[in-house]
């Protein structure tokens, strides 16, 4: 068995793996699950969570190919977006680099400005110039993708979301709380 990490272009390809993915195995993530927050503001989502669901509906999918699934995703990171539009894109982006995948995809969610950028890479080997999401499925209002392929390295689709604040209510001084 290939014990290691995986990489752009650095996946097991080429390599002889002597078992397959066990059937019992979890969507591997970096640290435990934690609860999304109790109460999000409708058109705000939470994108560990997102993430974590997508990989999850598509775990059997990339089981049966020998595909890993990988995921990235800064804590308590929110973007402006409906959910269910949201969860729709991301499970076509991501069963998109699962057909494409040699031997694994990473997907990471990350902070930069005003936007959330989701990053889904593959480790396919064939150019992809552009992603297609299946009929009835569309992006969510503001989101934008990218797509950047490189033969025999594979490819990275990023979609960019709007950054949700969300504020917290402002502690009460000590002041206040005696009187």
């Amino acid at each position: 068995m290939f014990i290691g990490s995986w990489g752009r272009g650095t996946g097991t390809r080429g390599r002889h793996v002597a078992e397959p993915a066990r059937p019992d195995c979890a969507v591997p993530v970096s640290g435990p699950a934690r609860q999304p927050a109790a109460s999000l503001p409708d058109g705000t989502v939470d994108m560990e969570t997102e993430a974590r669901l997508a990989l999850t509906a598509l775990e059997e999918s990339a089981r049966r190919r020998f595909v890993e699934l990988q995921m990235a995703v800064e804590p308590f990171l929110t973007a402006q977006a409906d959910m269910h539009e949201c969860q729709r894109s991301l499970r076509a982006l991501m069963a998109g680099a699962i057909s494409r995948a040699e031997s694994g995809v990473l997907v990471t969610a990350m902070r930069r400005g005003d936007s959330v950028n989701v990053e889904i890479l593959d480790d396919g080997i064939a150019a992809c110039s552009a992603v297609d999401l299946p009929n009835g499925s569309s992006l969510p209002q503001g989101a934008t993708v990218a797509v950047e392929s490189l033969p025999e390295q594979g490819t990275k689709v990023l979609l960019r979301l709007r950054h949700a604040r969300i504020v917290a209510a402002e502690p009460q001084s000590a002041l206040e709380i005696i009187h």
